[in-house]
């Protein structure tokens, strides 16, 4: 199915991207309120887990959402009342002790207002949290779509309890709040039995499937009898007996060919055959605990800490979606809902704030589907775009700068010398013979250059016994820079396809490499993994936009009308222009993982 993937601030592109009244269901796993859960990424990296620390803290953004709840919200943003009176209720309760809990808050409060803009009247909202912040976001919960429209308050049992503590009890299970948007959503009981498990039976059901085949398989036999007598059409003989039999002639040949009808005894009244795990199951609760954690041995593994297991989202799909539904996830991670729906073949839009997070989803999506499934909005396709990314999310910019350049981001952040740290690495298979040569890479976003930057990279390639390295730089290095790169001599014989000899350490801007004039002294062979870069060649499909304003720009794209008809998802919408707060210097640097 169709999917539109948004790497930028979810309260960004729901404003402008997501039509009302489009979506059939939304799941989100925001991050969570406590400081062991600010940090929320990739395992393997510790530079990008940091830069989530600030996430839910009370600063410049929280600050706006929480002023946009409580009377001074954007032109068309309706901020339900309740919602905003229970803000102002919250804040003296948490100011001084629980600062970030009301940053939280506000966070969240802001972009549920648009998600349930964005649900159909038909639409459920599934909001994945722990016991630290469910009582606060069903009172928020309760003030956008109405107490009225809560549905459930599921418990999913994400591990066993392990070990002991001295003070309370493990704590080892989240929360996942349901709300629909209006009384008739999509619901789908077929979804509300869970698969018999035979070490989990209880004594009347085994001894009603007493009976055991020769695969293995439980059944009981049960009456072919109709129970109304007066049916003319159905009564006739089959295996010597005349009964009204409950279907047709022709069916029961068929069942009894098929090995499903049997006679207990000779003469006897022929019996069907009912096998136990094909029945609906037993009824499922509100207390989740046949679904495990996510195996981290799993092929489907991406390394990500918080990664739920596609199951639980398939539940979720199957109880309030049909096939060819909308989903969307604001949160989505690496990509656990997006697959999902793609397996169920439901139609999905993706968002995340980490840049990481996007390359995991589409390696991942494009490993396991052909031909390839998304389009991808949001990722700096020019170079001011690159500038401004550059200026709000070095981290980001370092990651895309590097596969923009064809290169591997490390898996691990292993820095040496300071800034001369390992940012990426390229693989290139020489020319003229099938040599390779380990490129280095460093990336520089800011605008202070300086020769230092070179020496240190230089001294990164020794140590690291490698053959080039590459500094990448956001803006034009110095005179001084490209001096002191040619002063460090050439590195092994392999020439580019000019035939010209390659510098030992080479300086490359970011206009060149979105200009397509870099050449490489060799052949990229740089293996293409999960999180990995994207190959040399322009991905398929893309459709890049900035994600977020330059701070010369404004914003002019329209909020769809509240009664508007959904357009083309990935599409902006047409609508009545809105008058939008500019974008802040600082963004948000958050990413959640499903």
């Amino acid at each position: 199915m169709p999917g539109d993937l948004y790497y930028g601030d979810n309260l960004d592109v729901l404003r402008h991207k997501v039509a009302t009244e489009s979506v059939d269901l939304i799941y989100l796993d925001p991050p969570f309120n406590s400081a062991r859960t600010y940090n929320v990424n990739h395992k393997d990296s510790r530079a990008q887990q940091q830069a989530f620390v600030d996430t839910w803290h009370w600063e410049d953004s929280a600050e706006r959402a929480f002023a946009e709840l409580t009377g001074q919200a954007p032109a068309g943003v309706r901020v339900p009342q309740a919602l905003s009176d229970m803000m102002r209720a919250l804040k003296p309760f948490l100011w001084e002790n629980q600062r970030d809990t009301l940053a939280y808050l506000s966070m969240m409060g802001i972009r549920l207002i648009e998600m349930r803009r964005a649900l159909r009247p038909s639409g459920s909202l599934y909001l994945h949290c722990d016991p630290t912040a469910s009582h606060y976001l069903k009172i928020i919960l309760d003030s956008v779509f109405g107490a009225q429209n809560f549905c459930n308050e599921i418990i999913w049992q994400r591990t066993l309890s392990k070990g002991l503590s001295t003070k309370h009890l493990p704590n080892n299970h989240d929360v996942i709040l349901s709300y629909r948007k209006g009384a008739e959503r999509t619901w789908n009981t077929d979804g509300m039995f869970m698969p018999y498990d035979l070490d989990d039976l209880d004594e009347k059901t085994l001894a009603k499937y007493s009976t055991v085949d020769q695969s293995g398989r439980r059944y009981q036999l049960t009456s072919l009898i109709n129970p109304s007598p007066d049916r003319p059409n159905l009564t006739y003989e089959f295996l010597g007996v005349t009964r009204v039999w409950r279907w047709t002639k022709p069916r029961m040949q068929e069942a009894y060919e098929a090995g499903l009808v049997v006679q207990p005894k000779p003469g006897g009244v022929p019996r069907y055959k009912r096998y136990l795990d094909e029945q609906r199951g037993k009824p499922l609760g509100d207390v989740w605990i046949d679904i495990p954690p996510n195996n981290s041995q799993a092929r489907d593994d991406t390394g990500y800490d918080t990664q739920k297991p596609r199951p639980l989202l398939a539940r979720i799909l199957s109880l309030s979606t049909n096939t060819g539904d909308l989903v969307l996830d604001p949160f989505c991670g690496c990509g656990t809902t997006i697959e999902a729906c793609e397996d169920m073949g439901r139609k999905w839009i993706g968002i995340d704030i980490a840049i990481r997070a996007i390359d995991v989803i589409k390696d991942r999506l494009d490993e396991k589907f052909q031909p390839r499934v998304w389009t991808e909005y949001g990722e700096p396709s020019d170079v001011e775009g690159a500038a401004h990314l550059a200026e709000t999310n070095p981290y980001d910019f370092q990651w895309w700068a590097v596969r923009k350049l064809g290169g591997q981001p490390p898996k691990g952040e292993k820095k040496k010398g300071g800034d001369g740290g390992i940012d990426g690495e390229l693989m290139l298979r020489d020319f003229t013979g099938s040599v390779q040569r380990r490129v280095i890479i460093s990336v520089k976003g800011g605008r202070t250059l300086t020769p230092e930057m070179v020496k240190s990279l230089e001294s990164t390639v020794r140590l690291e016994k490698a053959d080039y390295g590459i500094l990448v730089t956001m803006h034009t290095p110095t005179t001084g820079m490209r001096t002191l790169a040619r002063e460090l001599g050439t590195g092994p014989a392999a020439t580019r396809r000019d035939g010209k000899l390659e510098h030992r350490i080479r300086i490359i801007t970011i206009p060149e490499i979105l200009a397509g004039t870099v050449q490489l002294p060799g052949l990229n062979v740089t293996p293409r993994s999960q999180s990995s870069p994207p190959p040399a060649e322009p991905r398929h499909g893309e459709n890049l936009q900035l994600p977020f304003p330059a701070a010369s720009m404004k914003r002019t794209q329209p909020r769809p009308p509240i009664k508007g008809k959904p357009g083309p998802i990935g599409t902006p919408v047409k609508g009545t222009p809105r008058k939008v707060m500019e974008s802040p210097t600082k963004q948000p640097k958050s990413g959640r993982s499903k």
